[in-house]
């Protein structure tokens, strides 16, 4: 539930149109963090950094979409990002990514 509330405020996620489980790929993704760092298939870890890339994809996809497009807002942390790419000169598509995933 935590995960949902997260992904629809940091990048406007709808699950009711969405095909893909955001919330357990978060849910796998918070996990395999607390786990051994052993990046070896079959582990928690291992999970952890695919679940991580899949997140990574799924973010970089809204946050082409929102450039495209900036004129349909929803609201988010995203817009606002969007919003601050052109002003601040720190604030690239690469930094914005990093700190939605937090990695």
């Amino acid at each position: 539930m935590v995960a949902i509330f997260a992904a629809k405020t940091l990048f406007g996620h709808d699950f009711e149109k969405s095909s893909d489980d955001i919330g357990i790929t978060i849910a796998g993704f918070v996990e395999g963090l607390l786990s051994f760092p052993l990046n070896i298939p079959g582990t928690k870890f291992y999970k952890c950094m695919k679940d991580k890339d899949k997140l990574e994809k799924v973010i970089w996809e809204k946050l082409k979409e929102r450039i495209a497009c900036p004129e349909e807002k929803k609201g988010d942390f995203l817009d606002q990002a969007v919003k601050d790419v052109n002003t601040d000169f720190f604030l690239t598509e690469n930094f914005i990514v990093s700190v939605i995933v937090g990695a």
